[in-house]
């Protein structure tokens, strides 16, 4: 009986001591972790933090970084505005030396014109202006000695039979006139614009012949 309990505490104590062994080897070992308690759970290996050295910051993946199209707008914006701008003080120069250019022809032009209408005839200028100064220039001219042969008869009249006589010579005059105005007013119609001069040449023949009556009845109360 006593070798048996004998017996059975050896081998307790040599359980014991085995077991003591593989926890001592357990916890000395650099890879292996205590066993957790019953009833506990164990935490799950965590990779180890890198730390970074002082003075340096690790690079960040979710850093901002310029996109290319960023950067070439950044890059070519300047050199963009600054071909606009040189283009378009381009096109204010040219306009500009056009404009001069066509004011400088205009009053040259214009300059020309108003020589030339004032040192040639104005009978050879199709303006109204001009038509019109060359027909009343060469009525004063033809009809010069009309008036003259006229007003010596009106005041030869007065002398000779007196109101009644002048009055008929003058309203005879004016009927002369009339007529004379509607035979040459179309004689320039087809002088397509330059029509002053046929038009002063058939008043000039109407004058003419006008004349010779008046200087002939002028001759008659004369008593020549």
């Amino acid at each position: 009986m006593l070798l048996r309990d004998l017996a059975e505490a050896n081998r307790n104590t040599a359980n014991a001591a085995a077991l003591d062994n593989s926890l001592t080897a357990v916890r000395t070992s650099p890879d292996s972790q205590a066993p957790a308690p019953a009833g506990t759970t164990q935490p799950l290996p965590t990779a180890p933090a890198q730390v970074a050295p002082r003075g340096t910051t690790a690079p960040s993946s979710s850093a901002v970084r310029p996109s290319s199209a960023t950067q070439t707008t950044a890059q070519t914006t300047p050199t963009t505005r600054a071909r606009l701008e040189t283009r378009s003080e381009e096109a204010d120069r040219t306009t500009t030396r056009t404009a001069a250019r066509t004011t400088a022809r205009t009053t040259t032009r214009t300059t020309e014109s108003r020589v030339a209408s004032s040192s040639s005839d104005p009978c050879d200028s199709p303006t109204a202006t001009d038509q019109r100064t060359c027909l009343n220039n060469s009525i004063v001219e033809n009809d010069a000695e009309l008036n003259r042969t006229y007003q010596d008869l009106i005041a030869q009249s007065r002398k000779s039979g007196g109101p009644e006589l002048e009055e008929r010579l003058r309203e005879a005059q004016r009927a002369w006139v009339n007529d004379r105005d509607m035979a040459c007013r179309r004689s320039g119609d087809d002088a397509n614009g330059l029509w002053a001069r046929p038009v002063a040449r058939c008043l000039a023949e109407y004058s003419a012949k006008r004349t010779a009556e008046l200087r002939r009845t002028l001759n008659g109360f004369r008593g020549r």
